[in-house]
């Protein structure tokens, strides 16, 4: 049954944690039609699950494994979700070794490679359930490695080895020798020999998504490495049937590699999933949500629409000369079009009408109004947010790895974030109004560039962020690799903000006759 929680009767916002049977119960299957956000759970052809903060990468790959784990005849362990596996600090560190500031996708990925072989070796030795089947000769020989897998007597996570690696080789040489051992292919060899004697192996990596917001540029090419490290293991035949790695991708770093130079081999869609919300599909994420709420939700239970749930058919809106918007439309356009942010909006709406209902009291428009400002007001700040932690990372300079002050920019203290929010801010309010053209990302570039004392590019940043989009046909496009967008804010003439920059930004004006609805 759905939840009953009237605390959170829309569910519980982050799929990374709470009870997974709670989850499926709750969980919305999307029409065929939507593409990845309604693919098949049971799916093992998966390899690569991506799409923006809150649209439920986590979730899926849970549900993922808990489909795994009714076969009897695979190994499935539950997605790695401890920060502490990998922190920025090792990531930083493992940037210093294989060349700064860098793009040392090429090393990541060899990285990413040795950690899953030696976390595999561990699943081998100290899993009963792997170890059974496998005969004594080829444990013994995956333990003969020991110089470059360890010897673990517990099983660990790909994200801890990847840890161990570069805590273990402090330094350049070290490092280098150790990843290039010519030791490497007979113990790999010998891992799938074994996993061959044994179960497949189905292992899932989801914590580093988390981590991206400490050190963005950093973040994005060590996850680039393990998205190279998993589909070369793939196309290997014998690794991918056998070994099956799954990950959480943000779908900036998938983007990222669309600019590489072999970024077209690694583009096929049978192994990657792209949970790529619209308009018209968070819309109807947002109708099934209503339609499980519980009776005292409704004004009229027997119809339990949005209409109902909130006893009314349209609102209106803050344009120049304000009209009515149907309601449907003005809640998902000041979300950023991910099930998580309909998730707490729809959460915050239900504790309001719950209040009202329970004392007799009607819907007030104003009142629904203020509260969908509000939530709107946290999602352009968590936004915000990122796009200052990535201004800052972008804008370190070589010599804070090697004088060691990089923490000045990867992790800043409240200060410096509120500092570089606000100047963020100034840039956007400058602009000032919803429509602008290509003068308006030249101020947005170099406001930032004046206010951070360095080359930023923040119009690319904020494009990447959804924060801005550009216009067409009387609707607005965002960042989606759906429509195979560039990292890099494309040449247009029209250009809009996010409705919700409006709710966090005061002094900014809505210049449109309506409000451009996202392209499908």
């Amino acid at each position: 049954m759905p939840s009953t929680d009237l605390n959170e009767p829309f569910g519980i916002p982050d799929g990374a944690i709470g009870s997974i049977q709670q989850f499926e119960a709750d969980f919305v299957s999307m029409p065929s039609y939507y593409g990845g956000i309604s693919r098949a759970l049971d799916d093992s052809s998966v390899r690569v699950v991506t799409g923006r903060l809150g649209a439920g990468k986590s979730l899926y790959l849970r549900l993922m494994r808990d489909n795994q784990l009714r076969n009897s005849s695979v190994y499935a362990e539950r997605p790695s979700r401890n920060l502490a596996d990998l922190s920025t600090r090792d990531v930083v560190s493992f940037a210093r070794f294989s060349g700064v500031q860098g793009a040392n996708s090429e090393a990541w990925k060899l990285l990413w490679r040795r950690a899953i072989f030696r976390s595999a070796a561990s699943f081998i030795i100290a899993e009963p359930l792997m170890r059974s089947s496998v005969p004594s000769h080829l444990v013994a020989e995956v333990k003969s490695y020991a110089n470059l897998l360890g010897d673990p007597n517990r099983k660990r996570r790909a994200t801890t080895e990847a840890s161990n690696i570069i805590k273990d080789h402090p330094g350049r040489t070290e490092l280098r020798v150790y990843l290039n051992d010519e030791g490497w292919s007979d113990a790999e060899s010998a891992i799938l020999d074994a996993i061959a004697e044994s179960r497949p192996l189905f292992l899932y990596i989801d914590a580093i998504d988390d981590n991206f917001r400490w050190a963005p540029t950093h973040w994005i090419r060590c996850q680039r490495g393990l998205y190279y490290a998993i589909m070369d293991l793939l196309r290997e035949g014998e690794g991918g049937n056998r070994l099956h790695v799954v990950i959480a991708l943000r779908d900036i770093v998938l983007g990222s590699t669309r600019a590489s130079e072999h970024g077209p081999r690694y583009l096929e869609r049978t192994h990657i999933n792209i949970l790529d919300w619209t308009g018209q599909s968070v819309t109807e994420f947002l109708r099934h949500k209503v339609e499980r709420l519980p009776d005292e939700f409704f004004s009229d239970p027997s119809v339990k629409s949005v209409s109902s749930w909130l006893s009314v058919d349209s609102i209106t809106n803050g344009r120049p000369n304000p009209g009515r918007e149907r309601i449907e439309s003005y809640l998902v356009r000041h979300t950023r079009m991910v099930p998580r942010d309909i998730v707490v909006m729809g959460n915050r709406l239900c504790r309001y009408v719950l209040s009202q209902r329970s004392r007799g009291e009607s819907i007030s428009e104003v009142d629904l109004r203020r509260e969908v400002a509000r939530a709107s007001r946290e999602f352009a700040s968590s936004q915000l947010a990122q796009c200052a932690n990535q201004v800052m990372s972008d804008s370190m300079p070589d010599s804070a790895l090697e004088q060691d002050y990089s923490h000045v920019y990867l992790e800043p203290n409240e200060y410096q974030m509120n500092e570089a929010v606000s100047t963020i801010c100034r840039c956007i309010r400058t602009v000032g109004v919803e429509e602008f053209g290509a003068e308006g990302i030249s101020t947005l570039d170099d406001m930032a560039s004046d206010g951070f004392g360095t080359k930023v590019y923040l119009a690319h940043i904020l494009w990447q962020n959804g924060l801005i989009g550009w216009a067409q046909h009387e609707s607005a496009h965002y960042y989606s690799l759906e429509d195979l967008a560039a990292s890099a804010v494309p040449q247009a003439e029209r250009y809009v903000f996010n409705p919700i920059v409006f709710d966090r930004i005061d002094g900014m004006r809505t210049t449109l006759a309506y409000p451009l609805p996202v392209a499908k």
